[in-house]
């Protein structure tokens, strides 16, 4: 069996999007970045964690970024309980407007993820559980928003839409904030892609 060399690959090529346009894998982690002709090797790639792989008869120029796994974590210590619905409509709630730095080090593998906001956090006061999520949601919103930016400055180009693919492209509080952060439109793409391109791909190989 063969696929587009993995789940990210996949659905970049599942998104049927051409070249230098600006996509999100949103899951777990995300990756964003876009199809280009060639490798992007200079100075500022590198200093801002952009990499190139190969794809289906392009390079995707990417970085990894935090993602979901920031919400993930969060619930299994506040509220295990409640389903990524309800914690959507918590956080939709909040009025809590502080943000942290989402690919800060200290979230990456925390004992604990509340600990981890509460020592990246100024505020004084004793957060709600839907704080937490807001501030995750919001946080993730600004880390897509800077990645954008070194984006645009790695390839000289200016964006007015991104592509959101993956799980986390289902959230619509999540892309609402996004657009706000980013100034882009925003075009969420069906969860499905990944696996109807594996399929595609298989098909063809065996034809």
């Amino acid at each position: 069996m063969l696929c587009a060399t993995h789940d990210t690959a996949s659905a970049v090529e599942g998104m049927r999007i051409g070249l230098n346009q600006p996509y999100i894998s949103s899951g777990t982690w995300s990756l964003l970045g876009i199809k280009t002709n060639e490798p992007l090797t200079d100075e500022n790639s590198f200093s801002s964690n952009f990499s190139n792989e190969g794809g289906i008869g392009y390079i995707r120029y990417q970085k990894n970024i935090m993602g979901m796994w920031l919400i993930q974590e969060l619930r299994k210590e506040l509220c295990p309980d409640k389903s990524f619905d309800e914690i959507v409509e918590m956080a939709e709630s909040s009025k809590f407007n502080e943000l942290i730095d989402a690919d800060a080090e200290i979230l990456l593998s925390p004992i604990s993820m509340k600990s981890a906001f509460d020592s990246l956090l100024n505020s004084e006061n004793k957060l709600s559980s839907a704080d937490y999520f807001r501030c995750a949601y919001r946080s993730l919103a600004e880390s897509y928003s800077k990645a954008v930016i070194q984006l645009e400055k790695n390839t000289g180009m200016k964006f007015n839409r991104i592509y959101i693919a993956g799980g986390g492209a289902k959230n619509n509080f999540l892309n609402k904030l996004t657009r706000k952060a980013t100034g882009k439109k925003i075009i969420v793409i069906p969860e499905e892609s990944t696996a109807i391109v594996n399929l595609k791909i298989q098909m063809e190989v065996a034809l």
